[in-house]
């Protein structure tokens, strides 16, 4: 998640950003978490219920995303510059990749959540993970952390209309 940051925070700075990169950074997230949540969850070590409302709402952005660009797909022209997303420059029908606070806030605490389980299951680095991290109550506060986080910012994403399933205003 350090690299993550660390390329984003590059890319703005050194003006490097590209729409693809907007849009396939985040899906780089979803991928992530899923990868390390969903075997964490089948191992027991994450309630498979916060894994399953994880993914729903991710699933649930990209559907909505991709559904916006079909829906728009037969009032616009083609530009093969955006053939990733179907021929069509997604800020022209408003579309956003755009995190909002809390996403990026829950992002967080999705990737710090999975690397103290991950932390924990190890022998070796189990050993020097600080006692309050090892403790059922702070995974316990982070799984609900992450619940609120989650449940907020889909809530943000589809009824604020804000995001990538949001209509908003071209550039």
């Amino acid at each position: 998640s350090l690299t993550d940051w660390l390329d984003g925070y590059l890319a703005q700075k050194l003006d490097q950003e590209t729409i693809l990169g907007k849009f396939l950074d985040p899906l780089g997230d979803k991928a992530l978490v899923c990868c390390v949540g969903v075997p964490l969850a089948l191992r027991g070590e994450l309630p498979l219920a916060l894994v399953a409302l994880v993914v729903a709402r991710d699933v649930g952005l990209v559907f909505g995303t991709r559904q916006a660009l079909r829906k728009a797909r037969s009032t616009t022209t083609y530009d093969p510059r955006f053939f990733l997303f179907g021929g069509m420059d997604p800020r022209a029908i408003g579309l956003d990749a755009a995190p909002s606070l809390i996403s990026k806030l829950n992002t967080g605490l999705q990737f710090v959540l999975g690397g103290v389980v991950l932390a924990r299951g190890g022998d070796v680095v189990s050993s020097y993970l600080p006692a309050v991290l090892a403790a059922d109550a702070t995974v316990d506060a982070l799984c609900g952390g992450v619940v609120c986080t989650t449940l907020l910012s889909g809530a943000d994403y589809f009824f604020n209309k804000r995001g990538v399933v949001a209509n908003r205003a071209p550039p």
